[in-house]
């Protein structure tokens, strides 16, 4: 592929492992030092206009024609309410800023060798916007906005009560744009009864990709509860996978979870919210509500079962820490020689960070370095240090079954029947690992978040398949306690575990090799995989600075050679058509350039780094968290358009 790149760009920076230790001190010293005074993003989140469009955009390079489809892009746009009773309403937290997506339809051209790109943007929060001149922010929760000085405390106490005792009449006054997502499972219905529109574009708050929609589902309370469902892409039907509400497990902000094809992992980082929860609604959003970062409160795991209904399987916990985003999870059942049994590996890939510093560093006054607050998170040594993220790969190996299953209450048939059952599992393995090197790609779909009370994070796109190896009973060890693990078909053996589940740290990568809102080529989730994409910290900017290839298992790092003050966005990996390699696409990401306030489309081939072409505007487009790539969809999309317009005609 990169025979046929255009390249706009020096080639790309090589970095190796060796590299890693002085990479990571010379960002420390850049971030201390405040060398990103000299790298401009005011323009990402100011002034931001909507462009109803569409706007054609000039195309500079090669932008490959098979890379034809939808590209959306979603996240905070203005950061400012104008017109309130009390003049302008300043949005104090990125996470805040007012929903924006972005739209791009990338046309292949007559000849099949060029493309065409149109461009057209729409703010999802014009109800939000209304509720808020009219009636201020005293009844809307948010992630971080700071309390009015200008509030007492009686106007909290009123507030508070609002909150606990009343919902909005709409739910159109919501301020959701994280992620993107099309064709929910379970929304069909409610689109026939006309409790939804026909548009099939959707926003939440969660990054992450699946068919069947698993998701959790968090109640704040005492104690907190968590609920682990699936929603079926087949029936829409729902199905608790798991309930988990235990005094030792607190309710935690959670942004994702992992998913590899026989297990859900639920990670509760040390991210607490006091109370339970219950704390949100006097506080008035979530980052006041948290408790300070504690080492002494553990990151708990829970490896779920997703197949065969046995509920949580294993509880392991890893010290303090905190994260946004998975990158990836895969599981394989392999023999234990020395044991002689059989065991499941689990591999659970994820960035994250030593602290939560890295939550106040997205304040607005924060990235925008306004009277000088950047220095606040980034200026010291420790601040830095604790501020940039790193890849961690978290591997569980669990028992699959017994090593004497005769003891106890297993008889020699039930024991012969399981050996069968193992066997024929291990040739559905063989067949399913064929059938998913010929399995086409899959639409990307996440999951729609609804309301703070009960906080639903993180979904993964699961693969269909016709077979999958079971979760034999045995996974399960006894418990001796009065803990809740509830949930569709969730059986707790009577039976002790022989085996101790072992827990390893086998990857630990730093910045900049690696870095946020992390992306792999789509084909490869819940895979063993070589390839993550990343935008790196390398302290230059408040913000990320550069697109970054990590090569997992050389840690050999690919970096953009991207010009000073030229902004990311998250990298959305295009696999050709047909392309073999788990590199064989491109990457498509929203960057702005600082210095001209104006944004482009840029198109960088995976496998070397090196641009191949741009689309660019002239305008700025505001710095966005997720977005998904449709084949094919702007042409359906401008069939329903026009059919509709020739209804109303």
């Amino acid at each position: 592929m990169a025979a046929e790149s255009a390249i706009l760009s020096p080639n790309a920076i090589t970095r190796s492992a060796d590299d890693e230790q002085e990479d990571l001190e010379a960002a420390i010293r850049n971030a201390v030092d405040g060398a990103y005074l000299n790298w401009p993003n005011e323009a990402g989140f100011t002034n931001l206009d909507e462009h109803r469009g569409p706007i054609e955009l000039p195309v500079r390079g090669q932008i490959p024609s098979w890379v034809t489809g939808t590209l959306f892009r979603t996240g905070p746009g203005a950061n400012k309410v104008d017109n309130t009773s009390s003049g302008s309403l300043h949005i104090s937290h990125w996470f805040d800023g007012l929903a924006h997506t972005h739209r791009f339809d990338i046309i292949a051209g007559e000849d099949g060798v060029g493309t065409t790109v149109w461009y057209s943007s729409r703010r999802q929060c014009d109800s939000f916007i209304e509720h808020a001149q009219k009636n201020g922010m005293r009844d809307i929760i948010t992630f971080g906005q700071r309390a009015d000085p200008c509030i007492g405390l009686f106007g909290k106490i009123m507030s508070t009560w609002v909150v606990a005792n009343t919902r909005r009449k709409t739910k159109k006054a919501e301020n959701i744009g994280v992620t993107v997502q099309l064709d929910v499972p379970g929304l069909a219905s409610a689109a026939r009864s006309g409790a939804l529109s026909h548009k099939t574009v959707w926003l939440g708050t969660d990054c992450h990709l699946l068919r069947d929609y698993i998701n959790v589902n968090i109640r704040a309370g005492l104690p907190a509860t968590y609920k682990i469902f699936r929603v079926s892409a087949a029936t829409g039907e729902t199905e608790i996978l798991a309930t988990i509400s235990r005094l030792d497990v607190p309710m935690a902000y959670i942004h994702s979870f992992f998913l590899s094809q026989h297990f859900v992992v639920l990670r509760v980082p040390s991210s607490h919210i006091s109370l339970d929860g219950l704390s949100i609604l006097w506080k008035r959003n979530v980052l006041d509500a948290m408790k300070p970062f504690d080492r002494s409160r553990k990151t708990k795991w829970f490896i779920i079962d997703r197949l065969r209904g046995h509920g949580v399987v294993a509880e392991f916990e890893t010290e303090a820490a905190f994260f946004f985003h998975t990158v990836n999870c895969f599981d394989k059942m392999h023999l234990d020689i020395q044991d002689d049994v059989e065991k499941w590996s689990i591999s659970c890939d994820t960035i994250e960070y030593p602290n939560m510093n890295i939550l106040r560093g997205l304040y607005y006054d924060v990235v925008l370095d306004q009277d000088g607050k950047a220095r606040t998170v980034w200026g010291t040594e420790d601040q830095a240090r604790g501020t940039l993220p790193r890849l961690t790969r978290w591997k569980f190996t669990l028992p699959l079954h017994h090593r004497n299953p005769s003891q106890g209450r297993r008889s020699l048939v039930s024991t012969l029947h399981d050996r069968l059952k193992a066997l024929a599992a291990r040739a559905c393995r063989k067949g399913e690992e064929l059938g998913q090197k010929i399995r086409q790609k899959e639409d990307t779909v996440v999951a729609v978040f609804r309301g703070l009370p009960a906080m639903a994070f993180s979904v993964l796109k699961p693969r269909l398949t016709f077979q999958q190896v079971p979760v034999q009973e045995g996974l399960q060890g006894e418990r001796n306690d009065d803990r809740i693990y509830e949930g569709t078909g969730t059986k707790i053996t009577d039976r002790k575990a022989i085996f101790t589940a072992e827990l390893t740290r086998t990857i630990s990568i730093p910045s900049p090799h690696v870095g946020e809102l992390p992306t792999i080529n789509p084909a490869y989730h819940t895979r063993a995989y070589h390839y993550v994409y990343s935008l790196a910290m390398s302290g230059r900017s408040t913000l990320m600075d550069t697109i970054v290839k990590t090569d997992l298992v050389s840690r050999a790092v690919l970096q953009w050679n991207n010009p000073l003050g030229h902004t990311p966005g998250e990298a959305i990996f295009v696999q050709r058509p047909g392309g073999v390699e788990e590199d064989d696409g491109v990457l498509l990401s929203v960057v702005l350039d600082g210095f001209s306030g104006k944004s482009y489309l840029l198109c960088l081939d995976a496998r070397t780094m090196c641009e191949m072409g741009r689309a660019a505007m002239d305008f700025a487009v505001g710095f966005g968290f997720h977005g998904v790539h449709a084949p094919n969809l702007a042409v359906a999309i401008t069939s329903e358009e026009e059919s509709g317009e020739s209804d109303k005609k």
